[in-house]
């Protein structure tokens, strides 16, 4: 359905669980107020039939010639271009073939209220909490290894579901039991984020990630979020040296 997703899928398990689980050994990391730095980039490349407005840095398409966009860090997309209300979120990477303990990436979406906090733990979604209570947020698949052509993992939105409350979801990629294994980014290849219309599965837009720091250990890749009453999307790129337990204490999601 996606290019060849490799789909993998593991049974829910509930926040209590995942939070003695070995994914939430907690790390000293970066300033979170270096998580907000964006690093605006008014240049897009190979993109047609675009404007650019400087001052907001965002773009959007001026014709009916759909052709995916490839935005660059710190660029805004307005998704209302096209007219849509479900999109899937595709996200893909290469893992590295020789390292001495097989990396395993995984796919989070925080769901965020005004306070930039979850609006309440339901609205983490992983591969153990896979769907929000308001039905707009899905996550299709976990994929436990990163072989194969296309997407890794998918996740499936439909906008006009997206509970009020909600501002703003941030899509992150994390690196399982990071602290454990000592892994980091800065071993992952070709990793990027695209979004697709959900009636057609056609791309729209695409962000390819080529900064990777060796001390990154989680990555906040692109962010979805509401304004002037509709849903834009952010190619963020922040990476962070904490895994997804400083994410979920930063995010708000209570793990105890």
């Amino acid at each position: 359905m996606f290019n060849g997703v490799k789909m993998k899928v593991q049974q829910p398990i509930s926040i209590q669980e995942f939070a003695t689980s070995s994914h939430m050994k907690v790390t000293q990391g970066i300033s979170f107020a270096d998580f907000a730095n964006n690093c605006l980039n008014n240049n897009v490349n190979g993109c047609k039939n675009i404007v650019a407005d400087n001052s907001a840095n965002e773009f959007s398409e001026t014709t009916q010639n759909k052709e995916a966009i490839i935005v660059t860090k710190g660029q805004r997309y307005n998704l209302s271009s096209h007219e849509i209300d479900s999109i899937y979120i595709g996200l893909g990477w290469d893992l590295p073939t020789d390292a001495r303990i097989a990396y395993d990436l995984d796919s989070e979406i925080f769901m965020l209220g005004k306070d930039g906090k979850v609006i309440s733990d339901d609205y983490f979604i992983f591969y153990g909490q896979t769907s929000s209570p308001d039905g707009s947020c899905n996550h299709l698949a976990d994929n436990l290894t990163g072989e194969g052509m296309g997407d890794d993992e998918v996740i499936q939105i439909e906008l006009s579901k997206i509970n009020p409350s909600v501002e703003k979801l941030a899509i992150v990629i994390t690196i399982n039991d990071a602290i454990e294994n000592d892994q980091r980014f800065g071993e992952i290849n070709n990793a990027y984020v695209r979004v697709m219309d959900g009636k057609n599965n056609k791309e729209i837009l695409r962000f390819n990630l080529t900064d990777y720091p060796d001390e990154v250990r989680s990555l906040t890749v692109g962010e979805i979020y509401k304004k002037d009453g509709t849903w834009r999307f952010n190619a963020l790129g922040q990476g962070l040296d904490t895994d997804l337990a400083g994410l979920c204490r930063f995010y708000g999601v209570n793990l105890v």
